[in-house]
């Protein structure tokens, strides 16, 4: 009974307080977060040097994150979208589609997301990644 009491009592001298009102509100900025970042600056700087106009002849390559035909067919058939190849000389439209891959993965777990981008069946390109990080 008296821990009731003084649980009351408690809850409403707590009930009455309140902040002062001046009228005016505070808005904190806040940075964003991009747990991809790591691992999407050191693939773009393998796959193109941060060259988001690149191109790479012999395999069909496209932009920042040299994407090919066969990515980009899976991805728009999985997304529902339909992209170009030259859509992905956009480097937002690049990144999406790389985060739709990566975001299967842990975003620390660079390793999966480096093998899985460059479908790789060594730990070659891993290792160039790797160095980049």
């Amino acid at each position: 009974m008296k821990m009731t009491t003084i649980a009351l009592i408690i809850t409403l001298f707590t009930a009455t307080l309140q902040a002062p009102n001046d009228g005016s509100m505070v808005i904190v900025k806040t940075e964003a977060i991009s747990p991809y970042e790591t691992i999407i600056n050191a693939v773009v700087t393998i796959e193109s040097g941060g060259n988001t106009f690149a191109y790479n002849e012999k395999e069909g390559a496209t932009g920042a994150f040299q994407i090919r035909q066969i990515r980009l067919d899976e991805y728009n058939k999985l997304s529902g979208e339909n992209l170009k190849l030259t859509d992905c000389y956009d480097y937002e439209v690049s990144k999406r589609i790389f985060l739709f891959y990566s975001c299967q993965f842990r975003p620390d777990d660079y390793r999966s997301i480096a093998i899985d981008w460059n479908k790789s069946k060594t730990d070659k390109y891993w290792n160039k990644v790797k160095l980049k990080l």
